[in-house]
Order: C-alpha cells, then structure tokens, then sequence
C-alpha cells in the first residue's frame, strides 16, 4: 500500500516538473540497460532479420580472431543517458569478461555513435574511436550505419591480432614445427652414429 502511494506521489511529482518545464519529456522516460542480445542488441528492432544476423555472425567471427569482444546496442534515448547507460551495459553484460578485451559500439537512433571499453585496458586508442565514430552517418539508415560501423571495427582490429597471440594458435602452430624440429635433430643424430 505504501509503495503504491510513494509511486503516486513519484509521478505527480515528474508530472508537476515535466508541466513547469524543469524536466523534458524523454528524461521523464525511465531507461534501463536492456538484456543482452549477442553481439548486437537491438531492442527497437531498427535492423531486419538478415542484418541482424550478417552482423551479429561478423562481430563473433572478429571475436575468436582478435580476442576483442566487440559489441553494438542500438539505442534510442538522450546521448547523456546513453552514455551513462552504456557503461552499466558493458560491466552488466559481461563484454570482454571471457576474452584478452571488449568494446560496446552504442549507436543512437539520432546523433554519432559512442565507445565504451575498459579504460585500464583500452584496445582502441582515441584516434582509432574517433575512425570508428568517423565512419557512422546519423542521417543514413541504421542498417547501413550498423554495416559500416562494423567494417571499422574489422579494418581496426584485425591488424592488432598479432598483438594478441591465443595459446591454442601456439599449440597448433609451433607444437608441429617442434615436432619436426625433433625429427629432423634425431635425423642427423643418427646420421652422424652411422658414420662412426
């Protein structure tokens, strides 16, 4: 009963500011982090089916070859909240938890897109974020700007996969230039006892 009260008495009061003009109409608005959806989420449902997929299926693949989990949200609110909500997304969602690092592309429905990343271990350096932000067109359609966003992504952080060499490429890559090593070693070693 109390809450019901205290909830009435919340949104007289938004209501009075929203009527006084202290407080705009979609700050009224309560904005929360949305659950995950992949690699891209995209609650308005701004992308068709076929984007979604070609881009979720493009962000997993730059995932296991970079180790980077890059991520995008699709959002439609005030860049401010967006920002502060971006933040919470990253930690709550858990990107780059379960990799060498992680980075969430928020790209608004109106305005340039934004980039949060751990700031302790940034893989995009400010002018890397400025190319990627460089390639959004706000006034183009959202399909188009998710494609184009991503190509950045993929032309930024494919170069720095040597940086971010996984132990299983070591395994598979030096452990049978080993073996070989081994074999050719125990060649000439029994070589050289056949010519005593």
């Amino acid at each position: 009963m109390k809450t019901a009260v205290s909830r009435r008495r919340s949104s007289l009061a938004t209501l009075a500011l929203l009527a006084a003009g202290l407080v705009s109409p979609r700050s009224a608005l309560a904005m929360d982090v949305p659950s995950c959806g992949g690699h891209v989420t995209d609650t308005g449902h701004m992308l068709g089916e076929r984007t979604y997929h070609d881009i979720d299926t493009k962000l997993d693949k730059l995932a296991h070859e970079t180790l980077v989990d890059s991520a995008m949200w699709l959002a439609d609110g005030p860049r401010d909240t967006l920002e502060t909500l971006g933040h919470e997304a990253y930690k709550r969602w858990g990107i780059g938890a379960q990799w060498n690092n992680g980075l969430l592309v928020i790209i608004p429905k109106t305005g340039r897109a934004f980039i949060v990343q751990d700031e302790a271990r940034p893989d995009l350096t400010a002018d890397e974020m400025a190319k990627v932000v460089s390639w959004d067109e706000p006034d183009k359609p959202m399909e188009r700007r998710v494609d184009q966003v991503s190509e950045s992504l993929v032309t930024l952080l494919r170069p720095k996969e040597d940086r971010h060499i996984p132990a299983h490429r070591i395994r598979y890559v030096f452990g049978p230039v080993a073996l070989l090593l081994a074999a050719w070693l125990l060649r000439l070693r029994g070589q050289g006892a056949s010519a005593l």
